[in-house]
């Protein structure tokens, strides 16, 4: 190695320079990072003293590099669940809201038929219908006069027996009705079926005793078909709004869990691009 001060080559293991006395550059500094040059050999044997140049290596900055973890796959499917498993939570609370909305919508629409509603108030009511029912006693009053015989020719045939007993096997004793006189009676309205179930009577001979008992059964019989007609549109209101409840449950709950997973990957994707397109 080479004095930094006077130039002259001494010793690498040298501490002091064994010409000049001066401290001498670290081994390991001098070995290492500069490297010294005489500025003219020839003038350190003529002259003893010489200009020293010091050229310096340049060292390297320490570059320190630090190898990222891989990501931890398990944590990532975990998160992937329980995001999901939030949607669907949400997804649900939406489609029982819509449930909830609907039943108060159709509430009025899924009651029974009785005397304070009416056909058709209903959506879920047909809009045709056919039925033989009779609604108002006097058709089937005028009815049961149409179908009796004639008092006169079987009514005095019944002997040994009460009054009651007689009036009661009369009554029953019922001849068919045609279509004709049963459509025409369906059509009239009170004034006309009392009408028609007059002049019936006086042509049979009905005595009033067997009026009466046909006004009384024709009562009970009127209440029987209205109530067999509420019974019956009653019962299609039921399965008709159940059926519509369920598939509109079954419609929203899938739509909206759809809605939901989907819209929560749309967005994640819409991130990534915006994170990846500023970089």
């Amino acid at each position: 190695m080479y004095c930094k001060h006077c130039g002259k080559q001494i010793a690498d293991d040298s501490s002091f320079c064994q010409y000049c006395g001066e401290k001498v550059i670290d081994e390991l500094l001098l070995s290492e990072n500069s490297t010294i040059l005489p500025a003219n050999n020839k003038n350190i044997s003529e002259e003893g003293t010489s200009e020293v140049i010091i050229v310096t290596k340049e060292v390297n900055p320490i570059q320190v590099e630090f190898s990222k973890k891989g990501k931890d796959y398990s944590s990532t499917i975990v998160n992937e669940i329980v995001g999901n498993l939030k949607m669907i939570g949400i997804a649900l609370v939406i489609s029982l809201a819509y449930m909830i909305g609907f039943e108060l919508i159709h509430l009025k629409d899924a009651k029974p038929l009785d005397e304070n509603s009416y056909w058709g108030e209903s959506c879920y009511d047909p809009t045709t219908m056919s039925s033989n029912r009779m609604f108002h006693w006097w058709q089937h009053y005028a009815k049961r006069v149409c179908m009796a015989p004639s008092f006169k020719s079987k009514g005095k045939n019944v002997h040994g027996f009460s009054s009651d007993f007689k009036t009661f096997a009369f009554v029953h004793s019922i001849e068919p009705i045609n279509a004709i006189d049963y459509s025409l009676i369906m059509g009239m309205n009170d004034k006309e079926a009392l009408s028609y179930a007059n002049r019936e009577a006086k042509e049979k001979q009905l005595p009033q005793s067997i009026l009466k008992q046909y006004e009384e059964e024709a009562k009970k019989d009127a209440e029987q078909d209205r109530q067999s007609f509420n019974d019956e549109i009653s019962s299609i209101r039921k399965y008709a709004f159940e059926k519509d409840l369920k598939k509109n449950a079954t419609y929203a709950s899938i739509i909206s869990l759809l809605v939901m997973i989907l819209g929560r990957y749309f967005a994640k994707s819409v991130k990534w691009v915006n994170v990846n397109k500023t970089k």
